[in-house]
């Protein structure tokens, strides 16, 4: 299995490069260079990805594409914030979240279509004032909003790196623990997004 992983990343890294949806935001005029910088990686995972059937997204546009599309449409930090929420969502919960909106679409072959941005709809009972807020406490504010799996993903992936970063500053790591904590960080930031995008729709 870790000879497969490493073979398609080598694959991916220094094999052929065939055309994926991120490189029409490397070569727009749309995005600054620390965006391109940003979406370069996105890039080289889909070069992997969009080539195996086992990386398949349940998403239209794909995580990766999401991630990249807000990126180039918000900027680096925010959009990488705003990614990262797709992220979360992308979970088996999804579809019946995604049959609960007001007009669900999908694509021809079954995929969900779930672009950036999204339309405010009343919500009875909701406010996302108040989402955002329960998010201190990662995935309660999701869960508030009726997306309890999604809050539950929530809290595992910040809680799970949170830990992982505290444990290694325990034991004195230099580098680990700070990207850990990075990551655990963005999932939190994502979570407030999450939450009030949530109880928004």
């Amino acid at each position: 299995m870790t000879i497969a992983i490493i073979g398609l990343l080598l694959s991916a890294l220094f094999g052929a490069q065939g055309v994926v949806p991120a490189d029409s935001l490397l070569k727009s005029t749309r995005t600054n260079i620390t965006e391109k910088a940003a979406i370069y990686p996105i890039k080289l995972w889909q070069e992997m990805s969009y080539s195996s059937s086992h990386l398949g997204c349940q998403f239209e546009p794909s995580c990766s594409q999401y991630m990249a599309l807000s990126i180039a449409d918000y900027g680096v930090l925010r959009g990488v914030i705003v990614g990262s929420d797709r992220i979360l969502r992308c979970n088996p919960a999804a579809l019946t979240y995604h049959l609960e909106a007001v007009q669900p679409e999908f694509t021809t072959d079954g995929r969900m279509v779930d672009t950036v941005g999204y339309e405010t709809a009343d919500q009875p009972g909701k406010i996302p004032q108040l989402a955002f807020a329960l998010s201190v406490i990662p995935g309660l504010g999701r869960a508030y909003a009726g997306h309890k799996f999604d809050g539950l993903i929530s809290f595992t992936f910040i809680s799970s790196f949170g830990y992982l970063s505290y444990n290694g500053f325990q034991n004195d790591q230099k580098i680990a623990p700070s990207v850990y904590g990075v990551i655990a960080l963005t999932f939190w930031l994502a979570d407030f997004y999450g939450a009030f995008r949530s109880a928004s729709l």
